[in-house]
C-alpha cells in the first residue's frame, strides 16, 4: 500500500523517538526496506596524544629525546597523523629544542642555567572509520627540570708550606648542581672529614698535619646525588726544615696575560739561590744567588703545565733545599658567541643562545636589546652554553648586544645577535555551509612565524572523509568541507599552528539541518486494521518512509515532505503482530520503530449496553532499535434495542476518502464495509465518483489503484 498524507487524527499515545545514528532495524518475518548506511556513531574523543617521558630531569648540557605517540583509537577506526609541532615554555628558557613536524624531539638543556621548562606538542591525525573520517588535532605537555652543572672549582692550601703540626686551610668553592651540598675530604695523611654546605659558593675547612708532604682530594655532592672531585693543584710541605710553596695569583691562566707566582720560604738556608720554571709554554729563569720571593709567567698555549721553583743552599753538601710544584691550568683567551635561539613573537619571550669559551670564571654576561636603556645580567661559575631571555615588544629586525667579562677583569668586545621578531600568530576562519548537504571552513593566516599548521577538527565523522590537514609555507588561506554523517548541530575548531609551536584556535557550531524525529501513534481502524499515524520532523525533505509487517507485508512511500502521514495497515488475526517503520531523509539519515499492536476480546463492562467498541492503547518506550506500542482491543456487550438505520454511503466514503492525497481503493471498500456500506453500495458510489470527476483515480507502485478526491 502506498504511503499518503492526512491532517492528524486525535492520538491515543504519542511517543517522540529522535534517533539520528540508529540503523535500519528488522522486523521479525518480514524484511525492511530502506537503506543501511554505515554507522557514525564513533566516540571521536577517544583519541589521545601523550608526550614520553611525561617528565624528566637532567644536568645541563645534556641532551633528551621526546616522543609524541597517539593511543586509544576508536574500534574499527584507523589514525595517520599528519603533522605534529613542538614548542618550549616557561619564564627563562632553560634548553633548546631541536624539532620539525616530526614525532620526536630533542631537548638540550643549557650548562649554567637551572629552571623548569614545559615541553609541548600540537598533533594532527586524520581518522578513517570505514569509509567516514575526521580529523583530530590534540596537544600534550611533558615537564623538563635541567641543574646546571655541578662545579667545584679553586682549590688551595694556605698558608703552605707549614710547620709540623701546623694548620692549614682547604678553600674552594661549590656551584651549579642542587643545594645542599655535602664535601668530602681526603686529607692525603690518612684522615677524612665531611663538611655540609648549605647554599652555593666559597667554602674553608682547616686542618693540622704533621711531618710530611701531602694532595688532599676533594668529592662535592648535591642533594640530588650527582658529584664531582678535584684535586687540589699543590701538595702542602709540612716539617722543621726547609720548606717552599707557590702561591699563584689566579690558579687558572690566560694564553698572553702574566701571572704572577708567589713563593714562600720556612727556615731557608743560610745562604741560598733559587731558580723557577714556568712549564712547557711558559718563559724561565737560571739559578740565581739570593731569595726570588715572586716571579712571573706568561703562557703562549692554552692547556696545563707544571710551575715548580726550587731552593738550593749554597756550600751545603745537600744541593737541593726545597722545591715544589704547581699545576696551572692555561685557558684561551675569552670570547663569546650568540644566535638567536629558535623565534621569537612580540609580547613572548625569546632566547639569545650565549656561548662562552676561554677566559677564567666565573663570568659576568649582560645582555639588552638595542635602543633599551635597561639591561640584564647573570653570574656564569663556569663556561658552556646559557639561554639568554629577551622580551620584545614589537615586530621587527632586534639586535641584541651581549658583553661578557671574566673573572680577571678581561672583557669581550661585544658581539650581538639579529633577532626577527613576528606579530603573534593570527588567523581568521568562517564556518558556514555550502550547500543543502556540506559544511565548509574559509580561513587565512594573517600573522607570525611561518611556517603555519592548520587543521579543522570536528565532533562527528563525515562522509566521504573531510578535506585534509594541510601546512602553509606562509602566510595565506586555506579552506575545508565536510558532508557530515548525521545531523543536528556539528562542533568544529579550527586550530593554526606557527613554526614557534604557538597555537591560534576558534571553536564554531553550525547545523546542516536539524536532528531527523519521527513522533508516532496508533489508533484503531476497522475490524482488522489500524491506523498508524506518523510525523515526521527536522532532517531534509523528501523523505521516504517503509513499514514492514512480521506478517510479510510490506508498504512504502517516496517524496513524502515533512508532515503527517497515515497509514491504515490490516492486521490478520488477534495475536501480536509486528510493524516496522523507518523514515529516511534526502540526506540518507534514518530513524526507525517497532510497534507490535496485540487484539484481544474482552469480558463486556457492567453498565456499558449499547456501547459500540472499546479501544485502549498502552505505549512504551522498547530498547535502542525504535519504539514499541502494545495495542490492545476490548469489545463490549451489544444490546437488543433494535439496530440504528443504515449509514449514508455518500457520508461515510467522503470522510474516508477526502483528507487523502491518495490511499488504495481496497482499503476504502474495506472501511466503508466496516461502517455499515455493503460491497456493492462502496464500489458503485466510488464508479460514479470517478466518472464524473469528484475522485481522481491511479496506479501505485504496486499496480494497486489510488483514489484521492478532487472536488471542492
Amino acid at each position: 500500500m502506498r504511503g499518503v498524507s492526512a491532517m492528524a487524527t486525535v492520538l491515543c499515545v504519542i511517543l517522540l523517538i529522535v534517533l539520528p545514528d540508529a540503523s535500519v532495524g528488522h522486523v521479525a518475518g518480514g524484511a525492511a526496506r530502506g537503506p543501511s548506511p554505515a554507522d557514525p556513531d564513533v566516540n571521536l574523543s577517544l583519541p589521545a596524544l601523550t608526550v614520553s617521558p611525561s617528565s624528566w630531569w637532567m644536568v645541563g648540557g645534556s641532551s633528551l629525546s621526546l616522543n609524541a605517540t597517539w593511543s586509544d583509537v576508536p574500534p574499527g577506526c584507523e589514525l595517520s597523523p599528519v603533522w605534529y609541532r613542538w614548542a618550549t615554555g616557561g619564564p627563562r628558557p632553560v634548553g633548546t629544542l631541536d624539532a620539525d613536524t616530526a614525532p620526536t624531539a630533542n631537548f638540550t638543556a643549557a650548562t649554567s642555567a637551572s629552571g623548569t621548562n614545559t615541553v609541548t606538542v600540537v598533533g594532527a591525525a586524520n581518522v578513517a572509520c570505514g569509509p567516514l573520517g575526521a580529523t583530530v588535532v590534540r596537544s600534550a605537555g611533558a615537564n623538563v627540570t635541567v641543574d646546571a652543572l655541578l662545579i667545584l672549582r679553586n682549590l688551595t692550601l694556605g698558608p703552605n708550606p707549614i710547620p709540623r703540626d701546623g694548620i692549614t686551610n682547604l678553600t674552594g668553592s661549590a656551584a651549579g648542581g642542587v643545594a645542599p651540598y655535602q664535601l668530602r675530604i681526603d686529607w692525603g695523611d690518612g684522615n677524612v672529614s665531611s663538611e655540609d654546605l648549605s647554599t652555593a659558593g666559597g667554602f674553608s675547612v682547616p686542618h693540622r698535619y704533621f711531618d710530611g708532604t701531602y694532595v688532599p682530594t676533594v668529592v662535592l655532592t648535591d642533594s640530588s646525588g650527582l658529584a664531582t672531585s678535584a684535586v687540589a693543584p699543590e701538595a702542602v710541605a709540612v716539617g722543621d726544615g726547609p720548606e717552599v710553596a707557590i702561591a699563584p695569583s689566579t690558579l687558572e691562566a690566560e694564553v698572553g696575560l702574566p701571572v704572577t707566582f708567589d713563593v714562600t720560604v720556612v727556615d731557608p738556608p743560610m745562604s741560598w739561590s733559587s731558580a723557577y720554571n714556568c712549564g712547557s709554554t711558559g718563559n724561565s729563569s737560571a739559578e740565581e744567588p739570593g731569595s726570588h720571593l715572586s716571579f712571573t709567567c706568561t703562557f703562549a698555549t692554552p692547556g696545563a703545565t707544571n710551575v715548580s721553583v726550587r731552593v738550593l743552599g749554597i756550600g751545603s753538601t745537600q744541593p737541593i733545599a726545597a722545591s715544589a710544584v704547581l699545576r696551572e691550568l692555561i685557558v684561551a683567551p675569552l670570547s663569546v658567541a650568540v644566535v638567536p635561539s629558535g623565534t621569537a613573537e612580540a609580547g613572548g619571550v625569546a632566547a639569545v643562545r650565549a656561548t662562552v669559551s676561554g677566559g677564567v670564571p666565573p663570568f659576568r654576561i649582560a645582555w639588552q636589546i638595542a635602543g633599551n636603556a635597561s639591561s640584564q645580567s647573570v653570574l656564569l661559575p663556569a663556561d658552556g652554553v646559557d639561554l639568554l631571555p629577551v622580551w620584545p615588544v614589537g615586530p621587527g629586525a632586534e639586535a641584541v648586544s651581549v658583553e661578557a667579562v671574566d673573572g680577571l677583569g678581561v672583557p669581550t668586545t661585544n658581539d650581538s645577535a639579529r633577532l626577527t621578531v613576528a606579530d603573534p600568530v593570527s588567523a581568521s576562519a568562517v564556518a558556514g555551509r555550502s550547500n543543502a548537504t556540506e559544511l565548509d571552513v574559509s580561513g587565512g593566516v594573517n600573522d607570525g612565524l611561518g611556517p603555519f599548521d592548520w587543521a579543522v577538527a570536528t565532533d562527528i565523522l563525515c562522509a566521504p572523509p573531510p578535506t585534509a590537514p594541510g601546512t602553509l609555507s606562509t602566510t595565506g588561506g586555506f579552506a575545508w568541507t565536510c558532508r557530515p554523517s548525521r545531523e543536528g548541530p556539528v562542533a568544529l575548531t579550527v586550530v593554526v599552528v606557527d613554526s614557534a609551536g604557538h597555537v591560534w584556535h576558534a571553536n564554531e557550531t553550525e547545523t546542516l539541518a536539524p536532528p531527523l524525529a519521527l513522533v508516532a501513534s496508533v489508533v484503531p481502524g476497522p475490524a482488522g486494521f489500524v491506523r498508524a499515524n506518523v510525523s515526521l520532523t527536522g532532517g531534509l525533505p523528501p523523505f521516504s518512509i517503509w513499514i514492514n509487517a512480521s506478517s510479510g507485508s510490506a508498504w512504502s512511500a517516496s517524496g513524502v515532505p515533512d508532515g503527517t502521514v497515515s497509514w491504515v495497515v490490516p492486521i490478520a488475526g488477534r495475536g501480536p503482530v509486528v510493524l516496522g517503520l523507518t523514515a529516511v531523509d534526502a540526506l540518507g539519515f534514518s530513524v526507525d520503530a517497532n510497534f507490535t499492536p496485540i487484539l484481544t476480546p474482552s469480558a463486556s463492562t457492567p453498565g456499558a449496553a449499547g456501547v459500540g467498541p472499546v479501544w485502549e492503547l498502552v505505549g512504551s518506550l522498547g530498547a535502542v532499535g525504535g519504539l514499541t506500542l502494545v495495542l490492545w482491543r476490548w469489545r463490549g456487550r451489544r444490546s437488543k434495542s433494535p439496530p440504528a438505520p443504515g449509514p449514508d454511503p455518500d457520508a461515510v466514503l467522503r470522510r474516508i476518502i477526502e483528507p487523502s492525497d491518495g490511499v488504495d481503493r481496497a482499503t476504502v471498500e474495506l472501511l466503508a464495509e466496516e461502517e455499515g456500506v455493503s460491497l456493492e453500495v462502496a464500489r458503485s458510489t466510488v464508479d460514479r465518483w470517478i466518472a464524473n470527476g469528484t475522485v481522481r483515480a491511479g496506479r501505485g507502485s504496486d499496480g494497486e489503484e489510488i483514489l484521492a478526491w478532487s472536488s471542492p
